[in-house]
């Protein structure tokens, strides 16, 4: 054990771990060998891939868990920080944290305390629990974190520990507007933007200087070791993964693309060398925030042309899902781009040769297809591709809060309302989120239903919160009544880089 905390185990030392501890929580055994064989095979669960190898494993050691709650939260912060986590994880996972919270409390063990405000970020962040307990939760967490916000005189170990747990605290408010004043009020936080940008400086260690905090306080030590041999690369990887959410929230939330445009190339530079995923897409978002604010179709051109340079960029190092599916977005946009400035015959040539990667990600796949066939790249996207099964007829009495909701944010409207058939309304109706409501507008563009396009515009500028988004759906209703105008395709261009 103490090699391994040096290094990772390997895969038969941790199934051999792992073993020995399902057999061991049978049985009689202390706080302390509950400590060390949780420790051991908590690598188990950080190797899991699927959610249904993980709920055997976390069920199978709770007993040891009822001994060192401490170290059995280490095994439900990997549960929760999982891509796959399904409803039934999440749950078992929140339901233990809730469980064992007092005893966390009580430990004097502050290391265990971040963790535990990690797995509940984890899965708040990701809607992983019903919108019932959110309340519940965030209340927890900042209980939790109050306990570790160290004073400005304490050890700078202990500072460093508080500053991570709020790290993770705050990446919960800037990634919602629903959570934001929760978390705000909850946790007492002041302007979001101040107190991310306060939390990332404090996280900036010098390298080496992790060892040294380390050797001088054992709680923190007792962190080090549960992020195991990369503890400095983590640290850095939750400052860039900071910043990208700041960078979200200034593009997203508070409608600043120029902003959040800086944020995202500072979050690539700290991703580049450790994870090569998240530095493309930080890239890329980088490049799609200047698009964004691009005032004519020249400037939009010209800021979209970092999409190009991106794509030299987007031969994964590895084929696995963590980076194909950044390598997928990038030359999406990038294929959007050559086909938006006329380069066609670079971007056919293009398309034909990184078909498969694009397939990758479906959606991705069929509005990047879609668009380039407005440029005349390509065949498109077929109907079914787009809707996946028929649109359902519209329901009249939807039909009709439909129109009184845009009618009632844009008057203006209704000489375009009363010319929709109850195939179009059905189409706007229809979408669950962004991403179905742009194919299904895009796919109207191809086949040249000027107004079902201003109709997906209309309302999606009456049904998102977002400003930014509002502002280019309300564009393309403003600029596609002829849908080969240079502001057609401007607001087409900007709303698919969102």
């Amino acid at each position: 054990m103490i090699k391994w905390r040096r290094r990772e185990p390997r895969l038969p030392e941790a199934d051999y771990a792992l073993r020995l501890a399902v057999m061991a929580a049978e049985a009689e055994v202390d706080e302390e060998t509950a400590d060390r064989l949780l420790y051991a095979a908590s690598s188990a669960v950080l190797r899991a891939e699927r959610p249904e190898d993980v709920m055997p494993i976390l069920a199978a050691l709770r007993p040891l868990g009822e001994k060192a709650p401490h170290r059995y939260v280490l095994l439900l912060t990997y549960a929760s920080a999982m891509a796959a986590l399904d409803q039934e994880t999440a749950q078992y996972v929140y339901d233990a944290l809730r469980q064992f919270k007092s005893r966390l409390l009580e430990t004097g063990r502050n290391w265990s305390l971040v963790e535990a405000v990690v797995a509940y970020a984890n899965l708040l962040k990701k809607y992983a629990i019903p919108a019932d307990s959110w309340e519940d939760a965030v209340a927890d967490m900042c209980q939790l974190y109050a306990a570790i916000a160290a004073p400005s005189r304490g050890s700078l170990a202990q500072r460093l520990l508080g500053a991570i747990a709020k790290a993770h605290v705050i990446t919960v408010a800037l990634s919602s507007n629903a959570l934001a004043p929760l978390v705000q009020r909850r946790c007492s936080l002041g302007d979001l933007v101040r107190e991310a940008e306060a939390v990332r400086d404090a996280l900036d260690i010098r390298p080496g200087e992790l060892r040294k905090i380390e050797k001088d306080d054992a709680d923190f030590a007792e962190l080090v070791a549960a992020w195991g041999a990369g503890a400095e690369k983590s640290l850095k990887a939750l400052r860039a993964m900071l910043t990208a959410e700041l960078a979200r929230h200034k593009l997203f939330r508070a409608g600043e693309p120029e902003d959040a445009a800086k944020e995202f190339e500072k979050a690539a530079e700290m991703y580049r060398g450790l994870e090569w995923g998240s530095y493309i897409a930080a890239r890329s978002w980088a490049v799609r925030a200047r698009v964004l604010a691009a005032g004519s179709w020249g400037e939009l051109l010209e800021r979209a042309e970092g999409f190009q340079k991106l794509c030299r960029e987007t031969e994964p190092p590895k084929p696995a899902a963590v980076y194909l599916a950044p390598a997928t977005y990038a030359l999406g946009d990038c294929l959007v781009y050559l086909a938006a400035s006329g380069d066609e015959k670079k971007a056919e040539k293009l398309l034909k040769e990184r078909r498969q990667l694009l397939e990758y990600v479906p959606w991705v796949s069929v509005t990047a297809r879609l668009m380039l066939r407005l440029f005349g790249v390509g065949e498109g996207a077929s109907r079914e591709e787009v809707v996946g099964a028929s649109v359902p007829d519209a329901d009249q009495e939807l039909v009709e809060r439909l129109k009184s909701e845009i009618e009632s944010k844009a008057p203006e409207a209704r000489p375009l309302l009363d010319r929709a058939d109850g195939k179009t309304l059905a189409e706007v109706l229809a979408p669950g989120d962004f991403r179905a409501q742009l194919a299904l507008m895009l796919l109207a563009a191809v086949e040249g239903r000027a107004d079902a396009v201003r109709l997906h515009g209309l309302w999606g500028f009456v049904a998102y919160g977002e400003p930014l988004l509002r502002q280019l759906f309300r564009a393309v209703y403003e600029n596609c009544g002829d849908l080969n105008s240079e502001g057609c395709r401007m607001a087409l261009l900007k709303l698919y880089y969102f």
